[in-house]
């Protein structure tokens, strides 16, 4: 046995490829001279040959000559393979950066969680109007406006990529099983860093909780504030988060106290204006030290980062959101509350249509 086996595979691997090469039993005759016996690509060709060859389980009784040469074109293609996964990451390397901060900008700016009815994308005009009152009048309109939204904020070199695959929602939905391909690529990354996002986006801010509702008349209490367990049943807890606090059957409603001025008077001019949203924007935006009167130094945080330059629907609906959440009596964010059964991916949307 040589001692180093590898070259003694690679040897064998070269050998047996060449010997193959010049066999006309092995290798179709058009593949040998460049034109394709099935007309298609020669490389094609050629790649389905190599597959066959090195898929092929050599026999029971098959020599050690054999099995080397087995094992020789396996190491060859795996090798082959190798070099073009290679390749291909590095020509998707600022593919991936760029999706990347897309998709975390779509969950700051725009939607935490990707509306359905979005893909397949389409082409919109540039003038297309996402305040129109006509974007919300049926399922269909609304669709049609997440996707435009989605759609106008791509960059020009990502919009070709988006625009080629179209069976996107079933291919998520597991309805079917499709050949990865490039805009497949795409659009797993862009749905996978949205959905990291939530815990980005929250982490900061449920680390500021005590400080965020310091200005509530009367006080919240900060041992409950920070126990999930406390907050479940706690009558000022509840007092923020439900229109009849005294009724603990009552169901969550998207409109609840906290989102108001005064929480005590809920007047349709107050709606969105209680301090607590301000300051999670403000934190969201400048960092932790916006609570502290801190008005320069530190890192570029989130909003800075992503080059934001004005507080969008979306920002406002993420500090409603996780306002809400960090009152409840739930331990995880997610698209519905274990616990209380706040329907947040719902309410979300009811948000920013509402703003």
């Amino acid at each position: 046995m040589p001692e180093d086996f590898t070259s003694a595979i690679w040897d064998v691997g070269y050998d047996s490829l060449k010997d193959n090469s010049n066999n006309d039993g092995d290798v179709p005759q058009g593949v040998n001279h460049g034109t394709s016996a099935r007309g298609v690509d020669p490389n094609l060709d050629r790649e389905f040959n190599e597959a066959q060859r090195v898929m092929a389980d050599p026999s029971p009784d098959a020599g050690i000559i054999e099995l080397h040469q087995a094992l020789g074109q396996a190491q060859v293609s795996y090798s082959h393979l190798r070099e073009e996964l290679v390749k291909m990451r590095n020509e998707l390397s600022p593919l991936d950066a760029a999706i990347t901060t897309l998709a975390k900008k779509y969950a700051y700016l725009y939607h935490l969680w990707v509306p359905s009815g979005v893909f397949p994308l389409r082409m919109y005009p540039l003038n297309f109007d996402l305040c129109s009152t006509t974007c919300y009048q049926s399922l269909e309109s609304k669709a049609t406006a997440n996707s435009a939204e989605l759609y106008l904020m791509l960059p020009s070199e990502l919009r070709a990529q988006a625009m080629k695959y179209e069976h996107f929602e079933q291919l998520i939905s597991g309805e079917c099983q499709i050949q990865p391909t490039v805009a497949n690529y795409c659009f797993l990354q862009f749905m996978s860093t949205v959905n990291n996002e939530h815990g980005n986006i929250l982490k900061p801010v449920k680390d500021s909780t005590v400080q965020l509702f310091a200005h509530l008349s009367p006080g919240l209490d900060p041992a409950v504030l920070r126990d999930w367990r406390k907050r479940m049943a706690n009558p000022a807890f509840l007092l923020l988060l439900k229109q009849n606090s005294v009724n603990t059957d009552e169901v969550y409603t998207p409109l609840t106290p906290i989102l108001f001025q005064d929480p005590s008077m809920m007047d349709v001019a107050s709606l969105f204006k209680n301090k607590v949203l301000t300051q999670i924007a403000c934190m969201l935006h400048f960092g932790k030290g916006v609570l502290t009167g801190k008005k320069k130094g530190g890192p570029p945080r989130r909003g800075q980062k992503l080059k934001a330059t004005m507080t969008t629907e979306g920002v406002i609906t993420i500090c409603c959101t996780l306002a809400r959440f960090l009152l409840s009596g739930d331990n995880k964010f997610s698209s519905t509350g274990s616990q209380t059964g706040i329907s947040y991916k719902k309410d979300f949307k009811f948000y920013i249509e509402l703003l």
